[in-house]
């Protein structure tokens, strides 16, 4: 399953949870442009995983759906996003490269807060707004998964190995446990298992003041014919990230979610 996959999953499994339930025709109208098949395959998948049931004419949320169930999902104040956004320009003046500010916004989500690209880039993230589901091998989404308790990082894991290709994620969680601590020695991720071979993504965490898990983190994102230059970039990273942290603490809205012990 690919990230426009999983974003979709992450589409069904929201409508379902404010709706309450769906026909299919419901569904393949709110994913389109994607087909009746690729709707209908994902369906099955879901099914089959227990994140939803099929009952006649209706898909509904499976009992004890973790994927859609706990967010509290916001975005910038405007006067908040106007301080954030020069941040990321500055980053990406100074890299070359695309920049972006995430937040965890669920228990098994992140989301996209602010974005920027230089005019030059071939590449840029999605528009602000989008969110993602919390994969084993997104750089920005290991980033929280590594600073969220065990609990919910083996939940992350176990969620969505089975679905990834075999080179996206570690074949077990004794060796995912290991990438994470490496995360939280260094302070950034990187994409797919942690190598440096094909670095797509570099991400740092924000740490705000008080408990909690990390709620957000400010990375770039290159293609493979631009490899990130993981030393040259990471002091700028930082340096934003410190940046943002200025601006963020105090001053965004409380995570429901928040219960967990930060590592």
């Amino acid at each position: 399953m690919g990230m426009g996959q999983l974003s979709r999953a992450l589409t069904v499994m929201r409508h379902l949870r404010h709706q309450g339930s769906a026909r299919f025709e419901e569904l393949a109208a709110l994913l389109a442009p994607a087909s009746r098949t690729t709707v209908s395959g994902l369906l099955r998948e879901l099914e089959r995983t227990g994140e939803i049931e099929h009952r006649g004419r209706f898909y509904l949320p499976a009992q004890g759906n973790l994927f859609g169930a706990g967010t509290n999902i916001y975005e910038l104040p405007t006067a908040l996003r106007a301080r954030t956004h020069p941040v990321l320009e500055r980053l990406c003046a100074n890299t070359g490269h695309a920049s972006a500010l995430f937040a965890r916004v669920g228990v098994a989500t992140m989301k996209i807060m602010d974005e920027h690209r230089p005019q030059e880039s071939d590449w840029r993230f999605l528009p602000a707004g989008v969110e993602w589901p919390l994969v084993p091998f997104h750089g920005f989404a290991k980033v929280f998964i590594a600073y969220a308790s065990e609990d919910h990082a083996r939940q992350c894991y176990g969620r969505w190995r089975r679905h990834l290709r075999p080179e996206l994620c570690e074949k077990d969680w004794d060796a995912f446990a290991r990438q994470l601590e490496t995360i939280r020695r260094r302070g950034y991720a990187l994409e797919y298992q942690e190598e440096l071979a094909a670095i797509l993504r570099l991400a740092v965490p924000v740490f705000l003041s008080g408990p909690g898990p990390v709620c957000f983190t400010v990375g770039l994102v290159a293609r493979f014919i631009h490899l990130l230059d993981v030393e040259g970039w990471l002091g700028y990273l930082r340096a934003a990230a410190d940046e943002l942290r200025e601006i963020l603490d105090g001053r965004v809205p409380a995570f429901r979610f928040a219960i967990e012990k930060r590592k």
